[in-house]
């Protein structure tokens, strides 16, 4: 997702670590100027021991320049979760608060597409 706000473009995506061979999927976020395209930010929300596997990112940015990220996590030993982070306008550039685990899974997510079946 990507917001405009206070004349900055903020925006998320999942990326896949470490990019030469990954194990696990974190959220990223970016601050650009759109004029110049200039990256003033990025944000990560990663576990290097690849044990939580974070994705599907929004983000949402307030007058102050206070982020929230919201995500899902999981783990190979826990459901599909939501969770979130907070970045206060007022934090050092580029870092932000650990997950919180807003509301933990349940359940295995099961879809039956048309000529097969996934489990998520």
């Amino acid at each position: 997702s990507v917001v405009y706000r206070n004349g900055k473009l903020w925006g998320t995506q999942t990326i896949f670590l470490p990019s030469s061979s990954p194990n696990r999927s974190a959220v990223q976020a970016w601050e650009i100027n759109p004029t110049g395209l200039v990256v003033n930010q990025s944000i990560r929300v990663d576990d290097n021991t690849a044990t939580q596997h974070y994705y599907f990112p929004s983000i949402a940015v307030n007058v102050n320049n206070d982020v929230l990220l919201g995500f899902s996590q999981s783990s190979a030993t826990t459901f599909g979760s939501c969770s979130y982070s907070l970045r206060l306008g007022t934090y050092a550039s580029g870092t932000i608060d650990s997950p919180y685990l807003y509301k933990a899974g349940v359940a295995k997510y099961f879809k039956t597409y048309r000529g097969f079946k996934a489990i998520l």
